[in-house]
């Protein structure tokens, strides 16, 4: 499985609020980024059936690489999704290295950007298209300071 694609997006905002968009193989992924969990729309636009599996997900934030959770947190095993045809998934994910028995801790603080502290996350999201092998999509993103 080798990686088909690799975007870098470097985000200058203290809240990262809007969309983050990116379309690649006739698929729409979006990132709707927050301090505790992300959202993220995958929309087929191909005539194929799309698998997106969850459990081989990663949520990489400042290098300590972890798997992918749901938010709010959920137990067990996370599933292997199919989206049909011109047809969209939303979910919200956070790392699975966050969740601890006192609660969710934070992808990053607002307090630290704002004083000019830099984070780093990215999202690796396994998708596969119809008969065409599985590969993996990685998204980079650098939370910096708004100026």
């Amino acid at each position: 499985e080798i990686s088909r694609c690799d975007w870098s997006s470097d985000v200058c905002s203290s809240d990262l609020q809007g969309i983050l968009e990116y379309i690649k193989e006739n698929v729409t992924y979006q990132f709707i980024p927050s301090s505790n969990a992300w959202k993220v729309t995958v929309k087929n636009n191909t005539n194929e059936t799309i698998w997106l599996n969850w459990e081989k997900a990663n949520f990489i934030i400042n290098g300590k690489a972890s798997g992918v959770s749901f938010y709010p947190s959920t137990t067990g095993k996370l599933p292997m999704e199919s989206i049909n045809s011109n047809h969209e998934i939303n979910r919200t994910i956070t790392a699975s290295n966050l969740i601890t028995g006192k609660g969710i801790g934070k992808i990053y603080n607002k307090r630290s950007i704002r004083k000019g502290q830099k984070t780093s996350a990215t999202i690796v999201l396994p998708i596969k298209i119809g008969s065409e092998p599985p590969f993996y999509h990685t998204f980079n993103f650098i939370v910096t300071q708004d100026n």
